[in-house]
């Protein structure tokens, strides 16, 4: 690849006639040279800052090499002090080139290189040259063609300031390009994460994962050097929920906190307390910073923004942004910032939509499987429970009971004290009943005071047995009185009946029915009956030889 910027070459004309300057020219052209042949191979951010480093420390030797040989010469005041103010500039310059070096290296380099050359070229014929000439004539001597002569070098004097002037001018517009490109590539790159922010927040499943991801996107090329979100706690100390980037070990390390001076807190608690966003472009020149100067330039945070981030209309968190240059945050860029706050703010509020609708949608889906007033699975539920609980006990072997209980005396509850009362006396059932109940069994409210139980996992060779052991189980829960109003209490009973899969019959729907009719024969019974709960006449009474 060809050389971006041809190679300066030493020639006759540039010499000054002072070996010690010459060659030091000489030394700062190889340097041009070495960074020209630099970009040529696609320059990286590592070398462009070394080699600007080398022309700064190499700039500084030689200028306070002239300066103290013009303090031993008859250069004049006027001319000094412009020579002077070259040096400056050129030093300038680079220092300015090395805020911008980090973000487009090789962009930074060549057109630093192109004014500088030129300017290399102007000094050393021009002032340099005319340095050496008043260095020359020596303190006291005259020159040879008196008034004459002193008129050309007034007028040479007059040019060369002329001519600094203008470079001068090169120099700021130069610079003042480069910032203006480098502003435009770090807005279309912010443009981009914003873009890719949105993709990012829909595909979130949590808020955690929305910080996380966000903040990561954020600092995927683009010119913030860290992100962060955070919050105070209840002690008023901010804890980190995301963040990525140079630097984000700090903020785990040493958090802020709200408490104190409001004005020497971080830009993330002013961010919070004011709830507007708060910008320094100069993080190291802020007294009210001080706490975490060391950090700053540890990490390069030369500029941070942080701003308040909206969830449900009020402030949820601090968004914070670290560039490593100074003046990050211009009008636009401050824009953009916000607008990603706000998109984040809008992500959270969608998730929460998303989580109020799923809530909804589960409540919903409970009520239309629940009884509303006992809150136990009702018929819908048991239609769905049945045929699962066959299948199961089909692959196992084993028999599955289908009991249905009816209330004994429910009836007068009602009409003596009303419905009122006889809900109570439901609810407080349901909860004696769900306290006796075991891991493989359900209960369900059939409708009005009818119940249904059904028990899964029973033996063929010991179902009577334990069936037994279940019946008395659930026969507790009406065996302490019921207190309906206050201070009057009522006895009631229970019947079962009960239905044998595949025992008594294959089919859910049946095995119900048939269980109704068993529960109704015990009820025709119930003044002779020896147990609460039974199979009916239509049944064996030993259900498990059959």
């Amino acid at each position: 690849m060809d050389p971006i910027i041809e190679d300066v070459q030493w020639s006759p004309f540039m010499e000054t006639g002072i070996d010690v300057i010459d060659s030091q020219h000489m030394q700062l052209l190889a340097l041009f040279n070495k960074s020209v042949h630099a970009l040529s191979g696609g320059i990286k951010e590592t070398a462009a800052s070394g080699l600007l480093e080398a022309l700064v420390e190499y700039a500084q030797y030689h200028f306070r090499e002239e300066h103290a040989l013009m303090e031993c010469s008859a250069c004049s005041r006027a001319h000094v002090e412009m020579h002077l103010r070259a040096h400056r500039d050129f030093i300038d310059y680079l220092v300015r080139a090395q805020a911008l070096v980090a973000d487009n290296p090789a962009e930074v380099v060549r057109d630093a290189l192109a004014f500088l050359a030129q300017w290399l070229l102007q000094h050393i014929v021009g002032v340099d040259r005319r340095m050496a000439r008043d260095m020359e004539r020596g303190p006291m001597r005259e020159s040879p063609h008196g008034a004459n002569d002193d008129l050309a070098l007034d007028r040479e004097n007059q040019f060369m300031e002329i001519t600094g002037r203008l470079m001068d001018t090169l120099a700021r517009r130069t610079f003042e390009l480069l910032t203006q490109r480098q502003n435009l590539l770090n807005l279309q790159n912010i443009y981009r994460a914003l873009t890719q922010s949105g993709d990012v927040l829909i595909r979130a499943r949590d808020a955690q994962e929305m910080c996380e991801s966000l903040c990561t996107t954020l600092v995927d090329n683009t010119p913030f050097h860290a992100v962060w979100i955070g919050r105070p706690d209840g002690d008023g100390v901010f804890r980190p929920l995301a963040a990525s980037g140079a630097g984000r070990t700090q903020i785990y390390a040493d958090p802020p906190r709200l408490g104190g001076d409001p004005e020497n807190t971080s830009v993330a608690c002013r961010a919070w307390r004011r709830q507007e966003v708060v910008a320094c472009n100069d993080t190291l020149a802020d007294p009210t910073l001080a706490r975490w100067h060391a950090g700053f330039a540890d990490h390069q945070w030369r500029s941070v923004l942080s701003l308040p981030v909206l969830r449900g209309g009020e402030v949820w968190a601090a968004l914070t942004f670290a560039a490593p240059r100074r003046n990050v945050f211009d009008a636009q860029t401050i824009e953009l910032c916000v607008r990603i706050g706000s998109l984040l703010g809008h992500g959270l509020d969608e998730l929460d939509l998303k989580a109020r609708i799923e809530a909804l949608k589960a409540k919903e889906e409970k009520l239309a499987r629940h009884d509303p007033l006992t809150g136990l699975p009702n018929r819908l539920t048991l239609e769905q429970h049945l045929p699962l609980a066959l299948a199961r006990a089909r692959r196992r072997g084993t028999i599955v009971a289908v009991g249905l209980i009816d209330l004994d005396n429910f009836k007068r509850v009602n009409d003596l004290w009303g419905h009122a009362a006889g809900d109570l006396l439901l609810r407080e059932l349901t909860s004696r009943l769900q306290d006796r109940m075991r891991g493989a069994e359900l209960l369900a409210r059939f409708g009005g005071d009818e119940f249904v139980v059904v028990m899964e996992e029973l033996d063929r060779a010991r179902c009577q047995a334990q069936l037994s052991i279940a019946a008395r189980r659930l026969h507790h829960a009406v065996e302490a009185p019921f207190e309906v109003v206050p201070e009057q209490s009522v006895d009631v009973g229970m019947t079962m009946g009960v239905a044998l899969f595949p025992v008594h019959a294959e089919d859910p729907e049946m095995l119900v029915r048939l269980a109704d009719t068993a529960m109704y024969q015990s009820r025709v019974r119930k003044g002779d009956r020896g147990l609460w709960w039974g199979f009916g006449d239509a049944f064996s009474e030993d259900p498990g030889v059959r």
